[in-house]
């Protein structure tokens, strides 16, 4: 892949324009943001791989459809340690800064580009959190950094997503906005959609994923979560920490259009 085109890789679904700027810097906000954009059919968001600093190989940034910024993001640091790592700027297993925190991550070798990372210990705010009136669904309330509400259903498919998300946006118990998750418990783990604060419903989420792991006890310490964009393997770990696995493939490249790589 070549360092002066962007990359745009995919990760379970969610599809990620990505930026080398390792020697460069992170882009200033206003550039970020007009990146995150272009065009809005193609991708979630903008990626930045960053330097390192202290412990952490590189660094991410990302910024949203609409040019926000959320503080984690589990697919986007699976595309980040891929990149890192084939482009020699890390080791196979290694530590990325982010917004969230600092997170370990390891590239597997073979075949199949895949990345396993650690999303963190999650911070469970309310388990039976009251989203309305006595007929409407409860949340279960988890951060990995940024805000999750995971409402279990029977069925995922014909869940009131787009609804349901939008209407959690202006929701009181949630001044910043939230990521939806729509979770189905199944013999073999669990299917989930999602709704993404900043983007809409995509086909897939790693934090989501976590979270609707981690909002289901019941589920086996490691389990395969399906999502529109692919299945995922989410783990708990005897230290509390949530890991999700998965593949990265690079579905398209494009020339710098605002001619940022050489800022």
């Amino acid at each position: 892949m070549s360092r002066d085109h962007a990359q745009l890789l995919d990760a379970a679904g969610n599809r990620f324009w990505l930026l080398d700027r390792f020697h460069a810097g992170a882009l200033p906000a206003a550039q970020a943001e007009r990146w995150a954009g272009l065009p809005k059919d193609e991708a979630d968001g903008l990626l930045q791989l960053l330097p390192g600093r202290g412990s952490a190989s590189c660094g991410m940034r990302v910024h949203n459809r609409d040019g926000s910024r959320p503080e984690a993001c589990g697919n986007g640091l699976r595309c980040i340690a891929v990149l890192a790592h084939e482009r020699g700027y890390a080791p196979s297993r290694f530590t990325v800064r982010t917004d969230a925190g600092l997170r370990e991550v390891v590239v597997e070798a073979g075949d199949e580009r895949r990345a396993r990372v650690e999303l963190g210990v999650p911070l469970v705010l309310e388990r039976q959190a009251e989203l309305g009136g006595d007929q409407a669904p409860r949340g279960f309330l988890v951060s990995f950094g940024n805000p999750h509400c995971v409402i279990h259903c029977d069925d995922v498919e014909s869940a009131a997503v787009a609804e349901i998300g939008q209407a959690l946006q202006s929701h009181p118990l949630f001044p910043e906005g939230t990521n939806v998750e729509f979770v189905q418990r199944t013999p073999d783990g669990l299917r989930v959609r999602v709704w993404e604060r900043g983007v809409g419903e995509t086909l897939s989420c790693g934090t989501g994923v976590g979270a609707a792991f981690w909002a289901s006890p019941d589920v086996h310490p490691r389990a395969q979560v399906w999502t529109r964009g692919g299945t995922l393997a989410v783990e708990r770990g005897a230290d509390g920490r949530v890991w999700l696995e998965g593949p990265v493939r690079s579905v398209g490249s494009r020339p710098d259009p605002l001619g940022l790589h050489a800022s």
